[in-house]
């Protein structure tokens, strides 16, 4: 299992990146759901609270 921190940004950028490629997003409501999801296929952990809802928002405002 891979631990990702908010030091780790350039990797979380890059993870963010293939999220939305491999995924059809059909609405903001779904990127929640659809990202835990792919954390989890691909054995990534995210234990800050903060920056995950953090980057829900980066993910909705990447796909607006």
């Amino acid at each position: 299992m891979r631990l990702l921190q908010r030091d780790d940004m350039p990797a979380i950028n890059k993870l963010i990146k293939e999220f939305i490629v491999c995924n059809e997003i059909q609405s903001a409501e779904s990127i929640p759901i659809l990202f835990l999801n792919y954390l989890r296929n691909n054995n990534i952990k995210i234990e800050d609270g903060k920056l995950i809802n953090e980057l829900f928002d980066v993910i909705g405002n990447k796909i607006s």
